[in-house]
């Protein structure tokens, strides 16, 4: 039996992240990653306003600097000042995650369980057992109820006929679409004048099938004026719009990251940044932590999110739930609003969790007062 003292189970950015951060902080702890996958693809773009530092600049592709919303209104567009919004394509991060990488990685490697015996963690695997000090659940997955709300997305990198993006703006929403299904806006990332990620999303507690994707994206391109255009890749995901406290783990033995310890913000599905802060915390952890005393002498490992933006997340997600049975049209025109009357540095560090007093004041302000104060009273 191989031991170790540290076992990340899954290689996806949580998992490799706090193995980089591990590789700064402790580079005497023998650490493992485990994961089923075979290789690592362009799978996923990553992307968020930039409020702090990674050891992963050197992924970003793109740095934006103005955002844009639209409804039926009209369109609002903003400067990004010091918090960019930026774009990381999933095989830029795998790429610099694997060069900083000290880690054993031990691909298409399937971790079948994990139970505590005594002072360590047997983590059994489709290659045998491995026995660690500490282990790290980065498998993914949440559970999903009925009438959960989930954010389902399905974009496209194309390529168009004609010039139609900017490649300095982010279209962050553009809800001139459909809403009768559910808030529902196409989200725009230009790689160039000629080539897009385009993707199709929904705030929606029902399933939303590719074709449908596929058409919306379409009939977006062609009210943009692109002409013909050709799909050069596909990327999708269902993301859980909620503020539910994450599972308890079982043991201070083993630690949740990623998805399964809420790692996507309820209210916008952004994931990255935080999947960045928490792996440097937990990473810090774990270097000051003795690894090999008493599970009662373990630290209490850090939590993702504080108590304060856990309550926002939880007030808009009710607004929404809300809005959803009265009127889902009032959900963008809401987030319009916001980005309308708030500093965009404002709402970038609130929706990043950097956010000051200030800057709470300002959001708050800027969004519809008798609606979000019924939310924020559980009304």
């Amino acid at each position: 039996m191989r031991d170790v003292d540290v076992a990340i189970c899954g290689a996806g950015a949580a998992g490799l992240s706090l193995a980089v951060r591990l590789a700064e902080r402790a580079p005497g702890l023998r650490a493992a990653l485990f994961d089923a996958r075979t290789g690592f693809d362009e799978d996923r773009t990553f992307c968020g306003f930039a409020t702090r530092g990674h050891p992963f600049g050197a992924a970003i592709e793109h740095r934006y600097g103005r955002i844009a919303l639209a409804d039926a209104h009209g369109t609002i567009e903003r400067p990004t000042g010091r918090t960019p919004y930026v774009r990381i394509p999933g095989d830029l991060f795998y790429a610099v995650a694997l060069r900083k990488l000290r880690a054993e990685l031990r691909l298409g490697v399937r971790v079948e369980g994990l139970a505590v015996h005594g002072e360590h963690v047997l983590v059994q695997t489709s290659e045998g057992p491995v026995r660690a000090r500490l282990a790290v659940d980065a498998r993914g997955g949440f559970e999903r109820g009925p009438g959960t709300l989930l954010q389902v997305f399905e974009g496209a990198v194309v390529r168009t006929e004609r010039p139609i993006f900017d490649p300095d703006r982010a279209l962050l929403m553009d809800f001139r679409v459909a809403q009768e299904r559910g808030a529902h806006f196409v989200y725009v990332l230009p790689h160039g004048r000629t080539e897009a990620l385009v993707e199709d999303t929904w705030f929606t507690t029902r399933a939303i099938g590719a074709a449908q994707h596929h058409a919306e994206i379409a009939a977006w391109l062609d009210r943009a004026g692109a002409g013909g255009f050709e799909v050069l890749r596909r990327e999708r995901g269902v993301l859980p719009m909620s503020a539910a406290a994450p599972p308890r783990s079982t043991s201070p033995r083993i630690v949740l990251a990623g998805l399964v310890a809420g790692a996507a913000k309820g209210s916008t599905g952004y994931a990255f940044g935080f999947v960045q802060r928490h792996a440097a915390a937990l990473a810090r952890a774990i270097a000051g932590a003795r690894l090999d005393g008493p599970a009662a002498g373990l630290p209490r490992w850090p939590a993702l999110r504080s108590p304060l933006d856990t309550f926002y997340d939880r007030t808009f997600l009710r607004f929404a739930h809300a809005q959803l049975e009265e009127r889902s049209a009032a959900i963008g025109e809401a987030l319009v609003a916001l980005f309308r009357g708030a500093p965009v540095e404002s709402v970038a560090r609130f929706l990043s969790e950097d956010a000051s007093a200030l800057d709470y004041a300002r959001v708050m302000a800027a969004m519809p007062t008798a609606p979000m104060l019924r939310a924020a009273l559980g009304r």
